[in-house]
């Protein structure tokens, strides 16, 4: 089956399990899996398969927030999730117009700018689970990972002629974050944002897993870090089983 470029789907039937841990050798994937992998594991015990979209924003492809998305996708695929891993770093991503146009469209995304964010909002709207990956920059997001949450602005349509929606309706919102400095005064300002625009557009937002850098790729590594992405992935596994 052959992928999408601008969507990396992180599944490999062919990893090996090691004392009951998916080992993920090759994460962030390589070229070989943006070809090749398939799309979804299928839950085999034919249970209910949750559906994440991840969304990641940093410039380093192999830095902390990547080394941070390790075991949490781990703990994911062990769950035998489905997951879809964007790095919006050098995906062609506009900025908002402003034109409300979107606003006009009825039952569909509607935004005018025809650019790669077409194909990710096509991925974030199949998914149960939309999770923001970034680091710090200036208390926010990335540039690409701020330019996508602006340009979801298509998918509330609150301000113009169509029916008033939320096409994503019932997907919850998650956020992993690294950052130089204290979590809260580093990370607390876009966990805030997140929060409020999921209670503005009736979305469940299951909240923020971040961890300090203090120490380079190490920080990210320890067996602290790497517990709580696991204990964070088990949480949002949570949010569907309850929803």
């Amino acid at each position: 089956m052959m992928m999408n470029p601008s969507v990396i789907a992180i599944v490999d039937l062919s990893i090996p399990l090691v004392s009951g841990i998916i080992v993920l050798a090759d994460f962030p994937p390589r070229k070989r899996f943006r070809k090749n992998a398939a799309r979804y594991i299928k839950n085999r015990f034919g249970g209910i398969v949750l559906r994440v979209c991840i969304l990641m924003g940093s410039p380093r492809l192999d830095g902390n927030t990547a080394e941070l998305c390790k075991p949490f996708v781990a703990e994911l695929l062990l769950h035998e999730a489905e997951i879809e891993y964007i790095e919006l770093h050098g995906k062609d991503i506009a900025p908002c117009l402003g034109c409300y146009r979107c606003q006009d469209v009825a039952d569909e995304y509607g935004c005018v700018r025809q650019d790669d964010m077409q194909t990710i909002v096509g991925s974030i709207l199949k998914a149960d689970v939309l999770v923001f990956a970034t680091p710090i920059y200036t208390w926010q997001a990335t540039p690409p990972v701020k330019a996508v949450m602006d340009r979801m602005y298509g998918l509330n349509k609150f301000y113009g002629s169509a029916p008033r929606s939320v096409l994503n309706d019932g997907q919850a919102y998650a956020l992993i974050a690294t950052c130089g400095c204290d979590l809260d005064y580093g990370a607390g300002l876009l966990d805030e944002a997140l929060r409020r625009w999921c209670a503005h557009s009736g979305l469940p937002y299951i909240g923020m897993y971040a961890v300090r850098d203090e120490d380079n790729l190490a920080s990210f590594q320890t067996v602290q870090a790497v517990a709580g992405a696991r204990d964070f992935a088990r949480k949002i596994l949570e949010y569907k089983k309850e929803s």
